[in-house]
């Protein structure tokens, strides 16, 4: 068995659609270690996050994180997510409530 920690999600701005982020790589277990989001607006934004098996698509019944709030100019360490494990094709989606507004960071361990 190999552990490798790694940046999972490079530091990007969500999108204002649930949107495919992360997938967990072939014959490999992800666990996530921390999430942050970073609101660059001048106004409070939302952001939901969902976790969500192989071949399914976001929706409510895999949602973590609904519509949380961050003020201006704040960044949130989402600590909802930490040690969230993610099996082979399972996948991170995320939703801001404005588009390029929040910039999202993601770091975990795979695990093979």
């Amino acid at each position: 068995m190999s552990i490798t920690a790694k940046c999972l999600i490079d530091a990007k701005y969500a999108g204002s659609s649930a949107t495919k982020e992360y997938t967990a790589p072939s014959s490999t277990k992800t666990i996530i270690d921390k999430f942050t989001a970073t609101n660059t607006n001048d106004s409070a934004i939302t952001i939901s996050v969902y976790i969500v098996k192989s071949e399914d698509t976001a929706t409510d019944s895999n949602l973590v994180i609904d519509e949380k709030s961050i003020d201006s100019k704040a960044t949130a360490d989402l600590s909802e997510l930490q040690n969230q494990i993610l099996n082979t094709g399972d996948f991170v989606s995320v939703k801001a409530s404005v588009a390029s507004k929040v910039v999202i960071r993601v770091s975990g361990r795979e695990v093979k």
